[in-house]
């Protein structure tokens, strides 16, 4: 993906940087909803000296309804049944709440970081057209694009591993990967589902200093994923000498029941190691780290 390049100014080899993870909850058609509680959020974790800050999964458009009932859905392609009803998921167009990159969700946080001097992840929904000979309007992609301190774009990721269950139902596949410098150290993205071929892509690159993962995760055992499981997979294919994870939350208990996955947004250094990791699940939480920073050339 293209993206603007600015120059990296070195900072002393041998000193630290703070990085925060943002936890908080979304809701699907709630835009400007879902953009103003994570600009509260980014503006505290910068207050209190965080220079990265990583966002979770598509969380300015929303990824699934808090409750797991609705889904995005393009018309043809396949939806599932929800795990909290056992019902086919209600389907939500997106076509009118993606967008393109640049656009206004990215114009918005991207003067968020030049007016705060962080690097920011913007993880929304993009809306593409498609080549002249495509049946479709729009191809979607689950997508983070990086905003830098100068407020331009550094970095176009898409998700490029689908969990089948879920995206299928609107997503297209992203196919690259996407690594950045800064004046920190190399840095990479990944998306949730990406775990299962991205961490061993980035392993394969080698010199990359932090991974910034949004997720959105489902799954069982929300506690040990991200205190064992996670950990063990980093230590098996480290994609990074730092994995910042930063995981969806709901807004009340009601909205947990029949479903397990959110909470639990951690920050891991070299092998695993687990450095800090959020105490809630319900509501908003930041999860801040101190780790060293790369020398750079």
């Amino acid at each position: 993906m293209s993206a603007e390049t600015t120059q990296v100014v070195p900072v002393e080899p041998g000193s630290s940087v703070k990085v925060a993870c943002v936890q908080e909850s979304s809701d699907l058609q709630a835009t400007d909803h879902n953009c103003d509680k994570f600009e509260a959020q980014v503006r505290i974790a910068a207050a209190n000296g965080a220079k990265i800050v990583v966002l979770p999964e598509m969380c300015l458009t929303g990824y699934l309804s808090q409750d797991l009932k609705k889904s995005w859905h393009v018309p043809g392609k396949p939806l599932n049944r929800s795990p909290t009803t056992n019902s086919t998921f209600e389907g939500v167009d997106p076509t009118e709440f993606a967008e393109p990159v640049p656009g206004k969700t990215t114009n918005r946080f991207c003067a968020l970081a030049r007016e705060l001097q962080i690097y920011l992840t913007i993880p929304f929904c993009e809306k593409v057209v498609p080549p002249p000979l495509s049946t479709a309007k729009f191809l979607f992609y689950n997508t983070v694009v990086v905003a830098n301190p100068a407020g331009t774009i550094c970095a176009h990721y898409r998700k490029n591993n689908l969990w089948p269950y879920i995206d299928l139902a609107w997503q297209s596949r992203g196919t690259e990967n996407v690594c950045f410098e800064t004046e920190y150290g190399k840095v990479a993205l990944a998306v949730c589902f990406d775990i299962h071929i991205m961490f061993e892509r980035y392993s394969n690159v080698g010199d990359v200093w932090a991974l910034l993962y949004s997720i959105a995760w489902v799954d069982t055992d929300t506690r040990y994923w991200f205190t064992y499981g996670l950990p063990e997979f980093i230590q098996q294919h480290p994609p990074a000498k730092y994995v910042l994870g930063a995981n969806w939350s709901i807004d009340k208990p009601e909205s947990g029941e029949g479903w397990n996955g959110y909470g639990y947004s951690s920050i891991y250094g070299p092998s695993g190691v687990l450095l800090a990791q959020a105490k809630t699940q319900i509501g908003p939480e930041i999860v801040y780290a101190d780790i060293p920073v790369d020398k750079h050339p």
